[in-house]
């Protein structure tokens, strides 16, 4: 009777190399973002109207998470009192040499969106409003000198582009 006994691998008598653990990568953010939230910072107020109701809103932006992020906040009123808040944060990929926004508001909905950025003083953003119903979306914001800034936004509902808001904005 012959019996047979399991050998270990070679291998598992092999010496064991320790590796130094990987250092981690740390992902900095573009300095696009803090170049143009240099432009931005500040407290803005600006009077329109929402809907065709006159209106007025409130935007504080800030750099937040560790430079990374442009965040606003912001309050809208109508006849003195407070509608709708919301808070936004865009950032730049620049990989994809696009930036990025996304707004959260009070009312549950929230809104993606892209831009290339700046051009001539005007950022175009074009996403998508996701509430009660989920509507493709354009915004406008158009710089006119480093303290004033126009505003507008657009649904497009039936096929047709129709405007929801328009701002006109000073820095203070």
């Amino acid at each position: 009777m012959t019996i047979a006994v399991a050998r270990p691998a070679a291998a598992e008598f092999a010496p064991r190399v320790r590796r130094a653990p990987a250092q981690p990568t740390v992902i900095l953010p573009a300095p696009d973002v803090a170049a143009t939230a240099a432009a931005m910072i500040g407290t803005w107020t600006c009077t329109g109207d929402q809907q065709s109701q006159p209106a007025q809103l409130a935007l504080t932006i800030t750099l937040d998470a560790d430079r990374a992020w442009i965040q606003t906040t912001a309050d809208e009123t109508i006849d003195g009192a407070s509608v709708l808040k919301y808070t936004e944060y865009r950032t730049y990929d620049p990989v994809s040499h696009a930036w990025t926004r996304l707004e959260m508001a009070n009312t549950t909905a929230f809104v993606e969106s892209t831009s290339l950025g700046d051009t001539k003083g005007t950022w175009t953003w074009s996403g998508t409003l996701h509430g009660q119903t989920t509507v493709e979306i354009r915004d406008v914001e158009k710089r006119t000198d480093a303290s004033h800034l126009e505003m507008t936004g657009d649904e497009r509902l039936a096929g047709a582009w129709q405007r929801v808001y328009a701002f006109s904005c000073s820095k203070r």
